[in-house]
């Protein structure tokens, strides 16, 4: 038997009395999240096509750019981006900002989406916020890490020329 929707929850578990509460409520909220009601057969599990993909990813990130955090991270890149043209950084240190910037835009996204699922479980199976605080907890845990690790390399790459610059801009 195939469950789809939350409200099928109490009927199911009375039917198959062995289910593990919480795999069975993970695993409902994952399908009822995908489903959202709606019967298989009506349901398009692929996108159509290759653009079409690359609509429903950018929208993805349109979503996620509404988060407070992700305005934080953009507004950081940006500073580096200008301490990166006013100290004339080389192409193997522009490499590194991009790439230690682009992991945390990326684990931001995958962390708004956590919290969407984590979301959607907490309302549509009435569980409280501490039933899904580990799962937000650990992939905040990812993008503090991944920000850790963007400031170390924004310190190695800035400092020693922003200390050289004041250096010689101090000795006349």
């Amino acid at each position: 038997m195939f469950v789809y929707c939350a409200k099928c929850k109490k009927k199911y578990l009375e039917q198959n009395e062995n289910v593990d509460q919480k795999t069975f409520s993970f695993v409902l909220g994952i399908f009822h999240i995908s489903l959202y009601n709606k019967p298989m057969e009506k349901l398009r599990l692929k996108n159509s096509n290759f653009i079409e993909s690359f609509w429903c990813a950018f929208k993805g990130v349109l979503f996620g750019m509404k988060e407070r955090n992700m305005h934080t991270h953009l507004f950081f890149f940006v500073c580096a981006a200008m301490f990166g043209f006013f100290l004339k950084i080389p192409a193997a240190e522009w490499m590194i900002v991009f790439l230690v910037s682009g992991v945390v835009f990326a684990l931001e996204l995958v962390n708004t989406a956590i919290e969407e699922v984590c979301n959607r479980l907490r309302d549509d199976l009435g569980l409280d916020y501490f039933a899904t605080q580990k799962a937000r907890d650990v992939a905040a845990g990812a993008v503090l890490v991944a920000s850790w690790a963007a400031v170390a390399c924004g310190l190695v790459i800035f400092v020693p020329k922003l200390w050289n610059f004041i250096g010689s801009y101090l000795s006349f």
